[in-house]
């Protein structure tokens, strides 16, 4: 998510049409990856008794992103940058608070 979060704001500041096309193409590609392993990460995360009920909440405010995007879009016109940028600052956001979970923490190993 924070290579496609990337990548969506490096459009902004692209000056050729093809490097649009391209960091576009590699911005989605990641961002699919990002989110088709996002599943899996979720169901590892919550404890088994909610697991079924966490991945619930997490599939509907997954749907509440999806009914937000053409507003994203509005937004992106209003404010003057290209909507590719909004959303990768949206993901870029995104997937540094990921950094902050616990699973994702480096726990500092003793030496054997």
């Amino acid at each position: 998510m924070i290579l496609s979060g990337i990548l969506g704001v490096c459009v902004e500041f692209s000056k050729t049409e093809i490097a649009d096309l391209v960091l576009i193409g590699f911005s989605r590609l990641f961002n699919t990856v990002g989110f088709a392993l996002f599943s899996l990460i979720s169901s590892e995360t919550f404890p088994t008794e909610i697991r079924s009920t966490g991945l619930g909440v997490s599939e509907a405010m997954s749907n509440l992103g999806n009914m937000a995007a053409p507003f994203l879009v509005t937004l992106a016109q209003i404010s003057g940058v290209k909507a590719v940028f909004a959303g990768g600052f949206m993901n870029l956001i995104g997937g540094l608070s990921m950094l902050l979970v616990k699973e994702t923490k480096l726990d500092k190993v003793s030496p054997s």
